[in-house]
């Protein structure tokens, strides 16, 4: 776990408390901690390593049996029962999406890599991956939320409507063009990262405006 940098914001807010306080030193401390607790907790949160997704388990006979059975009790056809039991299946095992050479597989999305002998190899990683070459799928359902994805994509909103005229709409966007815009507002965000704190902004404390 990596400890997150501690906004200049919150260091504020806590000596202004702890200046403001009437209850002396030791009183003092302690409406100190209770004001900047809500966003210490926050970062502490976010900061967090994503969980490890559940292995694979594939449905039992009674499961499955159960499934059919259930099916024909509603009046279903074969075929409509039989489609019943590949749900029960699909919901049990990933749904590899192709990753093209370059692109970053988040911590703690499961993946599939095919190797040189014909085979494949499933698991999960730990720290970020960049993939060099084919051959790489990931489980869309595993990725890890993305506690930028709200702010990448005001950012690509900003960037095409600079470029277009008012009346068009932005959710009109297809992609590939979109996906372009999300991609360069993502490394410029990276570049101001290189000399600026941006953090996810709480819902309570100072960073989230209770102040």
């Amino acid at each position: 776990m990596t400890l997150p940098t501690i906004p200049e914001s919150v260091y504020d807010h806590a000596m202004d408390t702890y200046l403001a306080s009437p209850s002396g030193i030791h009183g003092g401390f302690h409406e100190t901690l209770d004001a900047v607790w809500p966003d210490l907790y926050a970062l502490a949160v976010a900061s967090l390593p994503a969980p490890e997704p559940p292995a694979v388990v594939l449905p039992t006979v009674d499961e499955v049996e159960k499934a059919w059975r259930a099916a024909i009790a509603r009046g279903e056809r074969v075929r409509d029962a039989s489609q019943a039991v590949l749900d029960l299946i699909g919901s049990r095992v990933p749904v590899w999406v192709p990753v093209k050479a370059g692109a970053v597989i988040k911590a703690g999305t499961r993946y599939r890599c095919e190797t040189a002998d014909g085979g494949s190899v499933e698991g999960t990683y730990s720290l970020d991956l960049t993939t060099r070459e084919g051959g790489w799928f990931i489980d869309p359902r595993t990725v890890p939320a993305d506690p930028d994805a709200d702010l990448v994509e005001a950012m690509a909103r900003a960037s095409w409507a600079a470029g277009n005229p008012p009346g068009d709409d932005w959710d009109d966007l297809r992609d590939p063009e979109r996906g372009d815009y999300l991609d360069d507002s993502r490394v410029q965000l990276a570049a101001i990262r290189e000399t600026h704190t941006i953090e996810p902004k709480p819902t309570t404390g100072p960073l989230g405006g209770a102040r």
